[in-house]
């Protein structure tokens, strides 16, 4: 069996089939109903970028074509092949599309690992106050937010607490483009707590 998606805004179509399908149903309920809603088998499934959730065509197709080769990466870990490198920004809107199409993350979980510049923990000096501590410059302020969105998504509970306090305390953002609700506005207090909920 396959399955052909088209992505608005991109020619042509992907076609997913096989083990690949069936791993991409087991992976998002979502795509699962969209799959099953067809009214005859050889219908074509269209997916579309959104700007407000900071979706793009490339994070779509991303997941079209590459659920087979992640999900051997999760279960093998990688080979002696290099994994390209993902810019935060690029890992930040594959998350979002991820998260809009319901995506279980496990399927996805070493997409961390691909970025070149990661966020570290800078660990506080005995007796030091966190806010006593020199802004970091190793990672450009505009970036923060990616880095906060991806973490979350990725469950990197530890690396998204330390982003949402450096973006929280050290910087005038009030909100990250996200797909998750509950980043969208990190001036609600409600909504910011939903989110740290998660990581207790």
């Amino acid at each position: 069996m396959s399955v052909r998606f088209a992505i608005d805004g991109r020619a042509g179509t992907i076609q997913v089939q096989g083990r690949d399908l069936g791993l991409l149903e087991q992976a998002s309920p979502k795509i699962r109903a969209l799959i099953d809603g067809r009214e005859h088998p050889t219908d074509i499934i269209t997916l579309s970028p959104s700007e407000d959730d900071d979706i793009d065509i490339e994070s779509i197709r991303y997941i079209l074509e590459n659920i087979g080769s992640e999900e051997q990466l999760r279960i093998q870990g990688p080979g002696p092949e290099t994994l390209s490198p993902l810019e935060i920004v690029d890992l930040s809107r594959q998350c979002n599309a991820l998260y809009f199409y319901d995506v279980h993350i496990q399927h996805f979980s070493g997409l961390w690992s691909r970025l070149p510049n990661p966020w570290d923990i800078i660990s506080l000096p005995k007796g030091v106050w966190s806010w006593r501590i020199p802004r970091r410059k190793d990672i450009h302020r505009d970036a923060w937010g990616s880095y906060a969105n991806a973490a979350w998504m990725l469950e990197k509970d530890t690396e998204f607490s330390d982003v949402i306090g450096s973006l929280v305390f050290d910087t005038k953002c009030d909100s990250i483009l996200t797909a998750v609700p509950c980043l969208k506005d990190l001036k609600s207090e409600q909504d910011l707590t939903a989110c740290q909920h998660r990581i207790g």
